[in-house]
């Protein structure tokens, strides 16, 4: 309430008095101008008259004189000794001057030209205040300044404010001060000050019985938000612990979620072991079956080949004799002919000389077919085959050197051996694991500028042997299956897709196991971890 009555009565007061403040102060540097302007005329009019009397004093100073009439009344012929003394040059209206002891309105004038010199007594003030007569402007206070030096007041004192001031009275040495308070207050009116003074008041009280009522509504509103932020705070506990318990509820889910796929992870890693040992154990079976029904058969044309090579050989033996023995047979017999006839006919001289290669040919690929049975054999045996203490640098030496053989192109093999301790293996598996990665890594290779590297290390309880090259790679679903039989990259014909799994194989039955590191476009990196403990478990995987 106490503040109603504040905001409603003192504030469009104190807002009115400020108006009337600013408006007032507005008004009189208003009107102080007017009357600046207005009192320019006071100096205007004495310069008008001053240089009307230097003008005829010039003219005249030779004869006699004739004065201004605005200036007539205002000169004396008396000597006042008290009077300031003014040195007035016509020629250049230059002024020097000589103060009086006492202020003193009458000036002594002696104007001078050419060695000739005319003086007057002029009462200044007189004149002045008949000036601001005639303008209109009754009585004022004035005062005449010579370098800051007073020559006279007139009417008493000057205030220390509305003063107006015209330097450069007539010389550039006096300065002319008028108080123009009487102008201010003749043309001052209150009226509009008083007028805006009482719209502000109104105008602010009506503002203030707005803003009361705003704020009463306000107020009223902001009782209502209180009561609905307090609502909502207990709506917002409640919410709270809801979602503490579903966030705990959250975590707890995604503990299991993170158990579940731990759980299927390791799921899938046993999934696929379990499928890669039925495939083992199904590949030995194909194996078995395969081996059996064309061991034999691969045997028998083996063995019928080399007696065949015998029989060619025998053949080729008799026709060369008999082609030798032809020649002391007359060439125009019947016989003789009708055996040229037969010799041509029959090409025999082209079947002599390839024959010997078909033969080879032939066992070539039976001796590659029999290989291919030997592995697949070896593959699905379940024997352990005999192991000796060695050390496997002497076996690896030779492994380079064939290798090397291989090498066409701008493939370049680096290799670093180091001592290594000795191991119980079968070298020539080890070998033949070694030899089947490092043909795997020329054929990546193949076409293109590489390098392959051959690295061995003791790493812990195990010889690690690494065979790296930088090739195009293998995308991840590729190098998931390069150990499984039968699977191959390469193109029909070109693979049995053997040869990796028999390496697996070879190195699992000496406890170890084969990591394989890939990127497409990176190449692919080999590693043969054969631990020196030939007694232990083989826990790994692939």
């Amino acid at each position: 309430m106490r503040y109603r009555i504040f905001a409603i009565g003192i504030i469009p007061a104190l807002c009115s008095a400020l108006a009337f403040w600013i408006s007032s102060t507005v008004e009189h540097n208003r009107v102080g101008a007017i009357a600046d302007h207005m009192l320019e005329q006071v100096n205007n009019r004495a310069l008008q008259d001053f240089y009307e009397l230097a003008d005829r004093v010039r003219d005249g100073m030779a004869t006699t004189v004739e004065l201004p009439s605005s200036m007539a009344p205002f000169v004396s012929s008396r000597s006042l000794s008290e009077a300031w003394r003014f040195a007035i040059d016509l020629s250049d209206l230059d002024l020097k001057a000589i103060p009086s002891a006492t202020d003193n309105a009458t000036l002594n004038l002696n104007f001078h030209s050419d060695n000739q010199q005319f003086r007057i007594f002029l009462d200044s003030e007189a004149w002045l205040q008949a000036l601001c007569t005639d303008l209109g402007f009754g009585d004022l206070s004035f005062s005449l300044v010579y370098r800051d030096q007073s020559v006279f007041v007139s009417g008493g004192p000057l205030p220390d404010s509305d003063v107006f001031r015209q330097d450069d009275f007539i010389f550039p040495q006096l300065s002319l001060l008028i108080d123009r308070t009487p102008v201010i207050e003749g043309m001052y009116n209150n009226r509009y000050p008083m007028s805006l003074a009482a719209l502000t008041f109104l105008f602010i009280l009506v503002l203030a019985e707005k803003f009361q009522r705003q704020r009463f509504r306000l107020k009223r509103s902001g009782e209502r938000l209180r009561a609905v932020e307090a609502e909502l705070e207990q709506t917002s506990e409640i919410l709270r612990s809801q979602m503490e318990v579903t966030a705990n509820n959250q975590k707890e889910l995604l503990k299991r979620n993170y158990e579940l796929q731990d759980i299927n992870r390791t799921l899938e890693q046993a999934k696929h072991q379990i499928s890669f040992s039925e495939r083992l154990a199904n590949l030995g079976e194909v194996s078995a079956g395969i081996v059996h029904e064309i061991n034999n058969p691969i045997a028998y044309i083996g063995s019928n080949l080399r007696e065949l090579e015998s029989d060619v050989n025998a053949l080729r033996g008799f026709i060369n004799t008999l082609d030798k023995a032809s020649d002391g047979l007359d060439v125009h017999s019947e016989f003789y002919k009708t055996l040229l006839a037969a010799y041509q006919e029959l090409n025999v001289q082209d079947a002599i000389q390839q024959a010997p290669e078909r033969l080879e040919d032939c066992i070539h690929g039976i001796e590659r077919v029999r290989k291919i049975v030997q592995d697949m054999k070896r593959l699905s045996s379940r024997g352990n085959n005999e192991m000796t203490l060695c050390n496997l640098n002497d076996d690896i030496s030779s492994v380079i050197n064939i290798v090397k053989s291989r090498i066409k192109g701008d493939v370049e093999l680096r290799t670093n051996l180091v001592e290594l301790p000795d191991l119980v293996c079968n070298a020539s598996q080890i070998s033949q694991v070694l030899t089947n990665i490092f043909v795997n890594a020329i054929q990546a290779l193949e076409g293109r500028r590489g390098l392959i590297t051959f690295t061995e290390r003791v790493q812990g309880n195990s010889i690690v042997l690494d065979v790296c090259d930088d090739g195009p790679g293998m995308s991840e679903e590729i190098a998931a299956r390069v150990f499984e039989p039968f699977f191959t990259t390469k193109d029909l014909g070109s693979g049995t897709g053997m040869g990796l799994s028999l390496c697996y194989k070879l190195i699992d039955e000496h406890n170890g196991w084969i990591e394989l590191k890939t990127t497409p476009g990176a190449g692919s990196c080999f590693s043969i971890h054969l631990p020196l403990d030939a007694t232990q478990e083989n826990s790994n995987v692939q």
